[in-house]
């Protein structure tokens, strides 16, 4: 019986399952602590107002990604299995560009290449 090339199982060692599950902890804890905080500091922020709201959109889209990412392993095939890809494709795509949205909402505040002043600072620079 020679059975098909979609249908092999690879083994993986027990090294490589281990850090994945760990990954998968440690992603899903950063992404529950990103809601968390969004949540508790949605009208709080003393920077930008959208940055908990960002924080919040964040954590839900990669938790949902992750969600459907284990169903899309659990299914083979199928319709279940192309929606899932679906889904996730496009979860992905606005992590990615909430991932850019995020890198502009903070320079408008405060430049990483230099600090930029306010007119009611002194011209020293010390608050």
């Amino acid at each position: 019986m020679n059975p098909s090339p979609h249908n092999e199982v690879r083994p993986q060692s027990a090294v490589l399952v281990a850090t994945l599950v760990v990954l998968n902890m440690i992603w899903w804890m950063i992404m529950i602590a990103a809601i968390g905080l969004g949540a508790t500091h949605l009208s709080l922020c003393p920077v930008e107002s959208n940055i908990p709201i960002y924080l919040i959109a964040l954590g839900v889209t990669n938790l949902l990604a992750l969600s459907l990412t284990y169903t899309q392993t659990t299914w083979g095939e199928g319709m279940v299995f192309t929606l899932c890809s679906t889904c996730t494709a496009i979860l992905h795509l606005i992590s990615f560009g909430l991932f850019f949205a995020g890198n502009r909402l903070l320079p408008g505040r405060y430049s990483f290449y230099g600090a930029t002043r306010d007119s009611h600072e002194p011209a020293g620079g010390d608050v």
